[in-house]
C-alpha cells in the first residue's frame, strides 16, 4: 500500500489518502488536531501547522475492505471509496495551489475521491474529474456556514455535491433545512474523537434533517457516532445515485 494511504473507521470511506496535513481553521472540536495533540500519530506530526508530503503522492488502485450498499449506490467491484486529506483542509486559504494540482493529477480513473473543505470557494479553481465528491462542512447557522452553503452551489455539478453536518451543533433554520434539496448527498453527525462530554444533537434535529431529506429524495447518511439513532443504525445510511 502506497505511504500515506490508510484504511479509515469514517463510516463512508475505504481509506484515507493523507497527503495535505494541518489547518489553521482553529475548530475546537477538530478530531485530527486532537489525534495529533496526543501524540496518536507518529511524533513528526507532533505540530498541525500545515504541511505538504510528497512522498504520500503516489496513487493507485487500493482494493476496498467495505461493501457500500444502499438503495440508489453500489460501487463495482475493486472500486475504492478514498477520503482525501482528511487530516487537513487541502483548499484552505494558506494552502498553495501546486499542493493541489500535485495530488489531482494522481487521481485514478479505477476510485472515488471524497474532498471535504470549509472554504469550499477554492473548489472553483481546480478542475476535478468526475468520479470526485466536493463537500463542505456545516455546523448550524452563522454567516460562515451560510458562505460555505452558498459557494457550493457554483462547484462543477460533475462531480457529487454532498454536505457534511459534522458535528452538529447548532439547529438548522427553516430556510437551511429547504436548501438541502440542492445536495447530491447529505451526511449528519456528532464530534468525532474521545470527547466523552461532547455534545450529542438531539433526536429530533437528526429526524427533522432526515424526515427533509427522504422527502427531497436527498439521500442521507447518518454517522453511527450520533448516539440518538444507535438502535436504528442502517436504516439512514444512503448514498447519492452515483454508479
Amino acid at each position: 500500500m502506497p505511504n500515506g494511504i490508510s484504511d479509515t473507521d469514517i463510516d463512508y470511506g475505504d481509506k484515507v489518502w493523507n497527503y495535505v496535513y494541518g489547518c489553521l481553521h482553529g475548530c475546537p472540536y477538530c478530531y485530527a488536531r486532537q489525534m495529533i495533540e496526543e501524540g496518536r500519530l507518529h511524533a513528526r506530526h507532533e505540530s498541525f501547522a500545515p504541511d505538504f508530503r510528497p512522498s504520500r503522492l503516489p496513487g493507485g488502485r487500493w482494493t476496498p475492505k467495505k461493501d457500500f450498499r444502499s438503495v440508489n449506490f453500489r460501487l463495482p467491484p475493486g472500486r475504492a471509496m478514498v477520503l482525501v486529506n482528511f487530516m487537513g483542509d487541502m483548499f484552505g486559504e494558506w494552502v498553495p495551489p501546486d499542493w493541489v494540482l500535485n495530488g489531482l493529477r494522481q487521481m485514478k480513473k479505477t476510485n472515488e475521491y471524497v474532498f471535504l473543505t470549509k472554504n469550499p470557494t477554492r473548489y472553483q479553481d481546480f478542475w476535478f474529474p468526475g468520479n470526485s465528491w466536493l463537500g463542505t462542512t456545516i455546523e448550524g447557522p452563522g454567516p460562515m456556514q451560510a458562505e460555505r452553503m452558498e459557494a457550493m452551489f457554483k462547484t462543477p455539478r460533475r462531480a457529487v455535491r454532498w454536505l457534511s453536518v459534522e458535528p452538529y451543533l447548532r439547529r438548522f433554520t427553516p430556510e437551511m433545512l429547504r436548501q438541502l434539496k440542492n445536495f447530491d448527498w447529505v451526511t449528519v453527525g456528532a464530534c468525532t474523537g474521545k470527547r466523552p462530554h461532547a455534545f450529542q444533537p438531539p433526536v429530533e434535529w437528526i429526524d427533522e434533517m432526515v424526515n427533509v431529506c427522504l422527502a427531497s429524495q436527498v439521500p442521507v447518511f447518518v454517522k453511527d457516532n450520533v448516539k440518538a439513532i444507535k438502535e436504528k443504525t442502517g436504516i439512514y445510511r444512503d448514498f447519492p445515485r452515483r454508479m
